[in-house]
This record gives C-alpha cells, structure tokens and sequence, in this order.
C-alpha cells in the first residue's frame, strides 16, 4: 500500500517533470556535462597510462644499454684480468 502510493507519487513527478521542456532541457545539459567530465578524466588516465608504459620502456632500455657498455667495455676497464689462456691483458 505504501510502496504503491511511493510510485503513483514519483510517476507523477516524472510525468510534470517530462511536460517541463526547461526542466528536460537543464537536465540534458547537466548529463552532457557528465558525459564531457568522464571524457577528459579517461583521457587523463589513458594519457597517464600511456607515459608509464614510455618511462618503462625507456628505463628497460637505458639499463639494456648500461649493461652491454658494460660488459663490452669490462676487459678495458680492468687491464690485469687474467684471461682464460693464462694471459694477462
């Protein structure tokens, strides 16, 4: 009983609502704005995204590049190694 006067109620709203050509107009605005503030925050994110996915990729490769300077240029750092035919170098 109470629920069905709840409804009765909010049809009636709904109806003097929709036979409001300002109040549908303002309310269409309102969801376009919305709409338009969920676009840039995803856009915010996936650009977010984006730049964390470039700056691991560009510490993977400087530390891919340290590492073979490293290993490429480690007998000429270290004069005196001993090489495996017993030589020095």
């Amino acid at each position: 009983m109470i629920q069905d006067s709840e409804n009765s109620a909010l049809t009636e709203q709904i109806a003097a609502f929709k036979s409001d050509p300002e109040k549908l107009r303002e309310a269409t605005e309102f969801v376009d704005q919305l709409i338009q503030q969920a676009k840039k925050e995803a856009e915010l994110k996936q650009k977010e995204k984006d730049r964390s996915k470039f700056s691991y990729n560009i510490n993977y490769l400087m530390r891919l590049l340290f590492f073979l300077e490293d290993s490429l240029t480690l007998p000429y750092h270290y004069p005196y190694i001993k090489l495996k035919n017993g030589n020095e170098r």
